[in-house]
């Protein structure tokens, strides 16, 4: 049976959305079988805890539209007949938004310049400075309805995008390196583990006279991945890891900073496609957050613990993990390695010192007083380790919204360090590459204001005939 629906906008756009109900299985081999060969995504909860996590899939491939940022510039790109006619629709949203200083417009692309962020500003107006953020607040308001809580835009979000707000001195080039890849789907696969329940969610657009319907959803099969002849590489000789750590304990005796997550790459050929490294990754490791994106020249495949922020209505929420043990060989040995756990100063220091700067984050666009612990040092189990977890949650202020929020924790402390901008300068200094993903967030950011994100860590990136893994560890005094 197929459900429609129709609405429309504050901008006058109608939407129209059909609902057709699928079996589970059938569900997810729909979107593998799609993302094998199309751009797209699937992102996956492997992992139930009460009250704060269930299980989950949400896919979708073949999008009609993509939006890749770099630095104070972005680009929108049509995929197919669908998108031509979408791009059309989005470019007439924003074509006469203030902060933009440049718009070009082409068949399959639209590429836009930003105005420049004002030298100094308060910390409140963040989100309100040109930048990425303000033109997907744009699209929020144009296309975001209460009827529908899916739509949106998809993918990932990189670890440089903070440094438009927070810049430091950097070391390493950049080039070619996107702050954010995202999708904007017009087909949309939802899985609901907890019903036992499947549909497949189709949109078509309609602004004036331009309409998708009926419209080709044909594009390009994505690209193969093609191995290089070489070993198990990694960017440190031995040693140069532990005299960078060295230096991290003198700034933090200085007073530089008080912690720095400091990381480094590995990498291995590799043959395969990003969907066998998922099925690995959910079979050995269930995670809050599993995911393949596939962007075509690169496809990122993870299983993070952690959220990056998840916004509901006018609620912020946030589960910060910091400590860390290995698993036991046994239950016993599992409350053995627990025991261990709550009981070490230096764990719980840490923990503390991230949630405090976490609370802070949200002081800063959220009511104070709404700001709470809801979880002190919650145990969360995994297959090979065991963490100690904190649940925080606030009210957005009156006028904030959740790319404030999004923008208030960039990027999230775990990944990063105490203060932030001073750990970031030190990643910079002493790591030997630019992190790209590793540290930013994977996940969606609805038209209607909720956001669902989890930390890029845990992620294989594969390129190039290469999967890398970028590992780092929490230093501090």
């Amino acid at each position: 049976m197929i459900v429609e629906a129709l609405y429309s906008t504050k901008s006058g756009l109608e939407i129209s959305r059909k609902i057709k109900h699928l079996e589970v299985e059938e569900a997810l081999d729909v979107i593998r079988n799609g993302i094998s060969k199309q751009a797209g995504a699937l992102f996956s909860s492997g992992y139930e805890y009460p009250g704060r996590y269930s299980r989950w899939d949400i896919g979708f491939f073949n999008p009609p539209v993509e939006l890749v940022s770099y630095g104070r510039s972005f680009k929108l790109l049509a995929r197919n007949k669908k998108g031509q006619c979408l791009l059309h629709l989005l470019c007439d949203i924003i074509a006469d938004h203030e902060h933009i200083s440049s718009l070009e417009k082409k068949e399959n692309e639209i590429h836009i310049e930003l105005k420049e962020m004002d030298a100094f500003f308060p910390e409140e107006e963040r989100s309100r400075q040109p930048s990425l953020f303000t033109i997907l607040r744009t699209f929020n308001e144009a296309l975001g309805s209460k009827e529908d809580s899916h739509l949106g835009f998809f993918g990932a979000f990189g670890y440089d995008l903070v440094f438009q707000f927070d810049p430091i001195t950097f070391k390493h080039p950049r080039k070619n390196i996107p702050d954010a890849r995202l999708f904007l789907p017009d087909e949309i696969i939802v899985v609901d583990r907890r019903l036992e329940k499947a549909y497949v969610l189709s949109y078509d657009f309609k602004l004036n006279e331009q309409s998708t319907e009926g419209l080709s959803r044909e594009s390009q099969t994505s690209s193969t991945l093609h191995p290089k002849e070489s070993s198990i590489k990694t960017e440190y000789e031995k040693g140069t890891y532990a005299e960078k750590v060295r230096k991290v304990q003198e700034g933090c005796k200085r007073g530089d900073y008080f912690e720095v997550v400091l990381s480094h790459v590995m990498s291995t050929p590799f043959k395969g496609d990003a969907l066998e490294v998922l099925n690995i990754i959910q079979e050995r490791n269930p995670s809050p957050y599993e995911f393949v994106i596939q962007l075509e020249n690169e496809q990122l495949v993870g299983a993070s613990p952690e959220m990056f922020v998840r916004v509901e209505g006018n609620m912020v929420e946030t589960c910060p993990i910091s400590g860390t043990v290995a698993r036991g060989e046994s239950p016993l040995e599992d409350a053995d390695q627990i025991k261990q756990l709550i009981a070490s100063p230096k764990e719980e220091a840490e923990l503390t010192m991230c949630t405090d700067v976490d609370r802070n984050d949200k002081s800063r666009v959220c009511k104070p007083e709404t700001v709470k612990v809801l979880g002190r040092r919650l145990i969360e189990v995994y297959s090979k380790v065991i963490h100690t977890v904190d649940h925080v949650e606030a009210e957005l202020k009156d006028g904030m919204d959740g790319l404030d929020a999004f923008l208030s924790h960039m990027w999230a402390v775990t990944l990063s360090g105490s203060p932030k901008k001073a750990a970031m300068q030190a990643i910079e200094d002493l790591e030997e590459s630019p992190r790209e993903w590793y540290g930013g967030a994977v996940g969606f950011l609805c038209f209607n204001g909720n956001i669902n994100t989890g930390i890029t860590i845990r992620t294989v990136r594969l390129k190039d005939g290469l999967a890398e893994v970028r590992v780092g560890a929490t230093l501090l005094a």
